[in-house]
């Protein structure tokens, strides 16, 4: 995928978790996946994305557990890590990796469009309105590891019981 199509994919993305979206977009990018999935080669998923536009009055604080970056789409932004000593503007094209465990405030100089994409792994955003400035969290899950063998072991144990009724029933 090209860079560009991996922000509309995730813009796509992103809008549908929080009910704002197109579905349309989003089935789109399925049957997109599943055909490209056929080709050989490994096929690239899109970093899990939330976009954001921020105003020139408000504040954004974003609380990042997951390692994330990032992305002025549009507009200019002035970056403070809560802590450090070192702000940071940032242009449109520009990236700012995020510091994990540290609350970030983004401020706008005029309306900008953001992208805050996380790394590969299964994170949730949720976005907030507290005390007139927006907060951003974004909070890490369970690996798939973890998932995949805590639902396996779900499915032999109903699988078990299930036998186990029906040989009592029979005896």
């Amino acid at each position: 995928m090209h860079l560009s199509s991996q922000w509309f994919v995730s813009q796509a993305v992103s809008s549908v978790r929080h009910g704002t979206g197109s579905r349309l977009a989003l089935a789109a990018m399925s049957r997109t996946r599943r055909w490209a999935s056929g080709k050989a080669g490994p096929l690239r998923r899109a970093a899990p994305a939330f976009s954001v536009t921020l105003v020139a009055d408000r504040c954004l604080a974003i609380d990042d557990a997951a390692g994330c970056r990032l992305h002025v789409v549009d507009g200019e932004v002035w970056v403070t890590v809560e802590g450090s000593l070192r702000d940071v503007i940032a242009r449109p094209g520009e990236i700012v990796a995020l510091h994990r465990g540290a609350r970030v405030n983004v401020s706008a100089f005029s309306e900008a469009a953001l992208l805050v994409t996380a790394p590969q792994g299964d994170v949730a955003f949720a976005l907030c309105d507290q005390a007139g400035s927006q907060i951003l969290t974004v909070t890490t899950g369970t690996p798939w590891w973890k998932r995949a063998v805590r639902e396996t072991a779900a499915a032999l144990i109903s699988f078990a019981r299930r036998r186990f009724v029906a040989t009592l029933a029979a005896i």
